[in-house]
């Protein structure tokens, strides 16, 4: 596995503990299901584990928090379709990216920002 991988993983793993718990969830879904997913297989580090970063967490909160994640996640796919102005899309991007957030508050700034670029990614 890369030195690349091994730091990056490092680095979200101090990200997850300092953060909020919304965010935290975010961070630790994001990183095992998109960002850790780029390049050779062979070069990709292990999967964050939720008891190994937030060994305290509450089932029940993990579960809540990952229900937010999820909501925020894929709304930001519509907030893609309409800056692509894909036949789908019924709102202008501002229109959409401005309900998006007011939908899905308590994230931080750089979780819909992540959120939004995996989506712009993944319609391109």
């Amino acid at each position: 596995m890369s030195k690349y991988a091994l730091e990056q993983r490092e680095q979200r793993i101090q990200e997850i503990r300092a953060a909020s718990l919304l965010d935290a969830v975010f961070i630790l879904s994001h990183y095992n299901g998109y960002e850790r997913q780029w390049g050779p297989p062979a070069g990709r580090a292990p999967a964050i584990e939720l008891a190994d970063v937030l060994p305290g967490i509450a089932p029940e909160a993990y579960e809540d928090a990952l229900k937010l994640v999820v909501k925020m996640k894929s709304g930001a796919y519509k907030v893609a379709k309409s800056f692509y102005e894909y036949d789908t899309a019924t709102r202008s991007y501002e229109e959409e990216n401005a309900t998006w957030l007011a939908d899905n508050s308590g994230f931080s700034s750089t979780a819909y920002d992540k959120a939004r670029h995996a989506a712009l990614v993944a319609l391109r």
